[in-house]
């Protein structure tokens, strides 16, 4: 497999958007990382024209008013959905993953996919016992095979993070989702 990477927005350095950006408390902050990944899809997307921490702090302090992360965050694609649509006028779908995540080669196929299409995905995992996917949305962006394994690339807290995937999904979770946005015309 050919090394996929998306030409990711760098804002002050830092490898897409990060949650501890925003003016809100730490209980807050701490459970809006679906707002941080969407809003580096919307960046991404050419939708929002954010270049500086200041202009993206200011963005998830206004995706959190009408979509307040609950105790466990933002559980699902719906409600980024929502959010989604009230940024852009242009029709795009959500496109999610439907097979088994034990299944590494066709998980690593669907990133390809959306990735070869120019988009970047979202990961939602609950109850992981790695601490970087634990009840966490993750930005991917990249993905390539290295000795036999597939290697997934995401930003995730504002930093550009290398992660194994077969290592990702041998780990039990509870729930997980993977998906993209696209233009509907396409």
């Amino acid at each position: 497999m050919e090394k996929i990477e998306l030409d990711f927005p760098r804002i002050e350095g830092h490898y897409g958007v990060n949650q501890a950006w925003m003016g809100k408390t730490p209980y807050i902050r701490n459970r809006s990382c679906g707002l941080a990944a969407l809003l580096n899809v919307l960046i991404y997307e050419k939708i929002l024209p954010i270049q500086s921490r200041k202009k993206a702090a200011y963005y998830l302090d206004q995706m959190v008013k009408p979509w307040l992360p609950r105790p466990w965050g933002i559980p699902n694609f719906l409600v980024l959905q929502g959010l989604f649509k009230t940024f852009t006028k242009k029709p795009y779908r959500l496109v999610s993953y439907r097979g088994p995540f034990g299944d590494t080669k066709r998980v690593a196929t669907f990133i390809k996919e959306g990735l070869k299409k120019g988009h970047p995905l979202l990961l939602l995992t609950y109850g992981h016992k790695n601490p970087h996917f634990h009840n966490h949305w993750v930005t991917l962006t990249g993905l390539f095979e290295r000795e036999g394994k597939t290697y997934f690339i995401a930003s995730n807290w504002g930093e550009r993070r290398i992660y194994q995937l077969e290592d990702y999904l041998s780990l039990p979770s509870p729930y997980r989702s993977l998906g993209y946005f696209e233009p509907k015309n396409k």
